[in-house]
Parts: C-alpha cells; structure tokens; sequence
C-alpha cells in the first residue's frame, strides 16, 4: 500500500512538473505585437526599437488670485518618433475634472464645479481648427483631434492653443487654494497624450487618481503675477535679476554653492517689501528641459527656503 502511494505521489509530481515545463507566461496581444515588433522584450525592457514620442511646451500665462482665473497660450512642438504614421492626436485637457457631469473617483465641491476649460482658438501648423466634429471631438478630459494630413514618423507638428480655467477654491486634489492668498496649480495646461509601443494612443481620462504618464519635453513657461507674488515651480528661474532686489539674488547664489538650507526670503521681509522690485504685476521665466510636467505654487506669504541636493550622476537640482 505504501508503494502504491509512493507511486501516486512520483506520477503527479512528474506530470505537475512536465505540464509547468510546457506552459508559458500569459501576454496580452499588445505586448505579444511588442515583442514581435522587436520595441520590448520579456522582461518589459526596451528593445531595439523602442521609441519614445516627444512633446516640447512653451507657455505664456496669466494668474489673477483675486477671480482665480488663468488664461494662456502655448505652442506644443510634438515629434514623433513612432514607425506609425498618425492620424489623431489625443490631448488631455485634465483640468476639466472640475467640469459638472465630467466623471471622477473624488468628490469635487460643489463651489468649484464650472463649465470646464474654456479653449478659445486652436492651430495646426498655423491652420485654424474648428472646435467641432468630425476634427475636433471633446470627452470628458480628453480631445480626440482628427488631422487632416497624417503626421508621418520622423516628423513634427505644431499645435498652437488659448485657453482659460477657474482655479479650485474648495477643493484640493493635487492642486487647489490652500488659503486665501497661496495656491498650488497643477494639471493646468493642455497637453499631448502619449503614443507608446504596447497601445498606441493613451486613452486614459483623469479621474483624480492615479498618477500622470507623460512624454518628456523640454518647457519654457512664463507666468504673469500680481507685483507682490512669489513663484515656485518646476525648472530653473531664467530672470531672477528682473523680479528680485539684489540681497535676494546674493542669497540666491550662495544657496547654489552649499548643501545647507538657506532663507532666500523670509516672512517678515516679504511684509516689508524687501524681496521683490517695485511693480504692478511681474512676468516669472522658468525653464525645465527633459521633464514630464510643470506644476508651481504662489504665495505672497509663504517664507523662502532653498536646498540643493546632488544626484548620483553629478547633476544638482
């Protein structure tokens, strides 16, 4: 009887065994035309011919705290870098979150449900778009964008858009209105979907969670403040000389030379007047390269502090 047992118990391990030898991890489809496409191989690494798609941004906004409103224009520069010739572009407008009927994970208060981003003229290649099927269709925070003449690989398109949109007051979901004076604005321009190897066009909407898949782009941005306002944001200031008092700069460059905290700016002297040049309303330069958002926070109020940290390969940021 013990035989008997023992014999069972080698047959079903020598079948389990064989039958794990011939079965094989599971694929989708898309990842099975990845690896055949050679852009992936099984580990999920990139193969030899992977691509990447590249959006470069340059932005020229306003802010007003008063009415929280932000109008802009940009000019998207999109190369694509795919083997596909394109026929849509897929744009996220993710601010429209906060657009009454639009669907979301998180609760939107009911004060900060509007119409949505207001986008008031579009170009392509310099040729205007009607905002109107069948090239240009609007769904929740995504437009699908129908071209007229197919972007072919290797080549490059440039989208021109205006736009406004009322910041939260209420709600803050990564971005929002943190007193009555300090807002952190997020997801606040619109941008160019990604294409990638697996599934072409991300049609993913912003639901309020979840985090963001973006190409890399380079971006020059420039925001329109009130004259007592600070600006913290993404990249690098370019015109620091034009907006701040020549203390403040001083300070500035010895914060580049340390790994110690330094006070740029602190409380009492933003009360005092004694960190920004005279004027109404001041124009903020930033530029990022090779990043995949832009976020910034503004604040008359809030103390300056600054530290520089020294990546691995030698890059301070």
């Amino acid at each position: 009887m013990k035989n008997l047992l023992l014999l069972s118990v080698i047959l079903f391990v020598s079948g389990y065994t064989s039958c794990a030898q011939k079965s094989e991890i599971y694929l989708p489809r898309e990842y099975r035309k990845a690896l055949k496409n050679n852009t992936r191989d099984l580990t999920g690494a990139p193969g030899e011919k992977y691509f990447q798609n590249r959006a470069d941004y340059q932005i020229d906004a306003a802010f007003d705290p008063q009415t929280r409103i932000l109008t802009g224009n940009e000019t998207i520069t999109y190369l694509n870098n795919s083997p596909d010739s394109l026929k849509i572009i897929v744009l996220n407008i993710d601010h429209d979150i906060f657009k009454a009927g639009t669907n979301r994970v998180y609760e939107v208060d009911a004060a900060d449900l509007n119409d949505g981003v207001e986008v008031t003229g579009v170009k392509i290649n310099g040729e205007t778009i009607a905002q109107a099927p069948p090239l240009w269709q609007r769904d929740g925070t995504e437009v699908i964008v129908r071209l007229q003449k197919p972007l072919a690989p290797k080549a490059t398109l440039k989208m021109e858009l205006s736009w406004n949109l009322i910041h939260p007051l209420k709600t803050q979901m990564r971005t929002g209105t943190y007193d009555s004076l300090s807002f952190f604005i997020a997801f606040w321009y619109p941008r160019i979907a990604v294409y990638d190897d697996v599934f072409g066009w991300d049609y993913t909407q912003h639901l309020g969670s979840g985090e963001f898949y973006n190409d890399f782009g380079n971006f020059d941005v420039s925001m329109t403040l009130p004259g007592d306002y600070l600006m913290w944001s993404t990249g690098e200031l370019q015109n620091g000389s034009e907006l701040l008092t020549p203390q403040i700069m001083a300070r500035l460059e010895k914060a580049r030379e340390t790994a110690e905290t330094v006070t740029i700016a602190s409380f009492d002297e933003l009360r005092k007047d004694r960190v920004l040049k005279p004027g109404k309303t001041k124009k903020w330069h930033y530029k990022a390269g090779n990043v995949t958002d832009f976020a910034f926070g503004i604040s008359p109020v809030y103390q300056w502090d600054q530290q520089y940290a020294t990546l691995p390969d030698g890059r301070r940021v």
